[in-house]
């Protein structure tokens, strides 16, 4: 069973978010780090980050820099543009 040993540690939409306040709107705050993944994944007792784009977008300098910093400290992180290759790459940390 595929999702048997999975869990989702953190999900994460990095950027610069309004605070909302009873009279309006106060200045913008960041949440997260630039470059973390959208997703962070425990499989079978193995981290793995997964970075959701689409069939168009694009990795930004700042993610390439902190994916290589994750991966060089045992935390591959995956670029998915679809269902089908976030399980791929669910299966293959998997058999890692």
């Amino acid at each position: 069973m595929l999702f048997r040993s999975v869990v989702l540690l953190d999900m994460r939409h990095v950027g610069k978010y309004a605070r909302v306040y009873a009279g309006g709107y106060g200045p913008p705050v960041q949440i997260g780090r630039t470059g973390q993944p959208d997703l962070l994944l425990l499989v079978g007792g193995k981290a793995l980050g997964l970075e959701l784009k689409s069939a168009t977008g694009r990795v930004s300098a700042g993610q390439v820099t902190c994916h290589a910093a994750w991966g060089s400290m045992g935390t591959p992180v995956v670029v998915v543009r679809s269902v089908a290759e976030a399980l791929a790459a669910i299966e293959e940390r998997r058999r890692a």
